[in-house]
């Protein structure tokens, strides 16, 4: 996925890409600040684990909720019973 973005040279003032694809929830360490999320989170699961690149993988979660401010934009991957227990801020 990045290996296309940069082919693209799409990280022209992009902060945040988000694409669905994956069986899992990855958050990828930033690239030129552009960040990057695979979340495929509804589809069939399989496991993973965080790699070189990774801020955070899971395949337990089922959802991602992005919160939005003027300041800061926060990723929150919400488990299937609700919870949570990671977040992570741009």
């Amino acid at each position: 996925m990045i290996d296309l973005f940069k082919s693209l040279d799409g990280f022209h003032k992009v902060d945040l890409y988000l694409n669905g694809h994956e069986h899992n929830l990855q958050i990828l360490k930033p690239v030129k600040n552009t960040h990057f999320v695979s979340n495929g989170s509804f589809s069939k699961k399989r496991s993973f684990k965080c790699t070189d690149n990774s801020i955070y993988a899971s395949s337990m979660a089922i959802a991602l909720a992005l919160v939005v401010t003027t300041e800061t934009i926060m990723l929150v991957p919400i488990n299937n019973d609700g919870t949570y227990n990671f977040h992570y801020s741009l």
